[in-house]
């Protein structure tokens, strides 16, 4: 009996343990294979994990988050380029002065 079986039959709560092989990428893949098999075998839960290629793996998610970042900036300022008479394109005030501009009554609007 295990301390995490053991543990479970004192408080009544079901426990479940799982063996974590830290640092796997220092295995060779035939190595983790035979330790799979093993573990499997004695009925044993088991996760092979390797910080260095998790930190890779997310470097390449952040990577790719930045690409398309990127890819739609560029696409907007093609956009824009494309069609010069969208808003703001080569005007000299922000979007702020020209709301206001546009809330300001005109000589139509005092009549």
């Amino acid at each position: 009996v295990t301390y995490v079986q053991e543990l479970a039959q004192r408080t009544a709560s079901p426990k479940h343990s799982v063996l974590l092989v830290n640092k796997a990428d220092y295995l060779p893949r035939s190595l983790r294979l035979l330790w799979a098999r093993y573990f499997t075998k004695q009925g044993i839960d088991f996760i092979f994990f390797s910080a260095n290629n998790e930190q890779l793996r997310q470097q390449r998610h952040d990577d790719a988050a930045q690409q398309t970042a990127d890819d739609q900036l560029r696409a907007a300022a093609e956009q824009l380029r494309r069609d010069p008479q969208e808003p703001h394109a080569h005007e000299d005030h922000t979007p702020e002065e020209d709301v206001a501009a546009r809330s300001r009554p005109t000589d139509d609007d005092r009549e």
